[in-house]
């Protein structure tokens, strides 16, 4: 019995196919059917009920799981705290919201790279929900995101949060007074599309004052709507941190409003019990440590999502 076999047999289970599992495990399907067989023959049971369509597992396969599944585990705590960083490779798929990509991802994979110079970085930059989907479908191994997690069995850790403010240029003529949503909405709105984490907390914030959040111009990347609002084409909702330049250099202004929207939470999510490089957890936990706070900054300062 070895490392090998207990993959392929807790793959087979959590993809529900041979195939499923031959193509996570970047093998072919006889290959992971012959290192089944090898492991019931060591055992001298059937682990799985062949007679289905579907990977179905026997008694004894399921007997079998949580132990194979406690030696992977073991075997991961091993290759993390054991063997030397420098001969740790492989690759880590890391998908995060768009802001975060800017402030905390760059710092964390300059650290990655420091503590394990050959293990390779594959990042994707998708919306909250996408992502969530994605880790779900085991297309990526860890979801830095900025919404709670749709799947079961996961860990979460919390990597920082953020204040969004209503922005816009001096030049628009939006009075200094408080505002409330309805009267807001007098000037063009500048916000998220639906798919997006932020759409239904925006949408709720308007329906507050018997409002309609219907912006004039909906896209899921900031940068854009921060430089529509530059130009006076509109209110725009941003992070307040990463756009203080901005305010700074007198290019937007921040718009007094009541009621305030809710600061945005930022986690990262990675599934337990599936078959990801055993580093995942660590990166996930140097991703938390990097966006606590250090010195005069804080985490609400550093973080925010997309």
């Amino acid at each position: 019995m070895n490392i090998r076999q207990l993959q392929s047999f807790t793959s087979v289970v959590e993809r529900g196919s041979f195939a499923a599992a031959a193509e996570a495990l970047a093998t072919t399907q006889s290959t992971i059917s012959a290192r089944i067989r090898e492991l019931e023959r060591h055992l001298g049971v059937a682990l799985f009920d062949r007679t289905q369509h579907r990977a179905r597992l026997t008694a004894k396969g399921e007997e079998m799981l949580p132990y194979a599944r406690q030696m992977l585990d073991l075997s991961d705590q091993i290759e993390r705290n054991v063997s030397d960083p420098g001969s740790v490779e492989g690759v880590i798929r890391i998908g995060a919201v768009g802001i975060v990509v800017r402030s905390l991802v760059p710092r964390l994979l300059l650290e990655v790279r420091r503590r394990y110079p050959n293990l390779r970085i594959k990042l994707q930059v998708r919306l909250a929900r996408t992502l969530l989907d994605m880790l779900g479908d085991a297309e990526i191994d860890l979801a830095l995101v900025n919404a709670p997690a749709t799947i079961d069995d996961v860990e979460t850790l919390p990597i920082g949060s953020d204040r969004f403010v209503w922005m816009a240029a001096p030049a628009l003529g939006v009075p200094g007074e408080t505002l409330t949503p309805r009267a807001l909405q007098e000037w063009p709105v500048l916000g998220f599309p639906e798919d997006s984490y932020h759409f239904p907390v925006i949408s709720r914030w308007f329906a507050s004052d018997n409002a309609v959040y219907a912006p004039a111009v909906a896209s899921s990347d900031m940068d854009v709507l921060a430089a529509l609002a530059c130009d006076g084409a509109g209110v725009a909702l941003l992070s307040e941190s990463c756009y203080a330049a901005h305010f700074a250099q007198g290019r937007l202004r921040v718009i007094d409003v009541q009621p305030r929207i809710p600061d945005a939470s930022f986690s990262a999510v990675y599934r337990r019990n599936t078959l990801i490089h055993p580093l995942v957890p660590t990166v996930a936990s140097l991703a938390a440590a990097l966006a606590e706070p250090s010195g005069s900054g804080s985490a609400s300062s550093r973080q925010a999502g997309g």
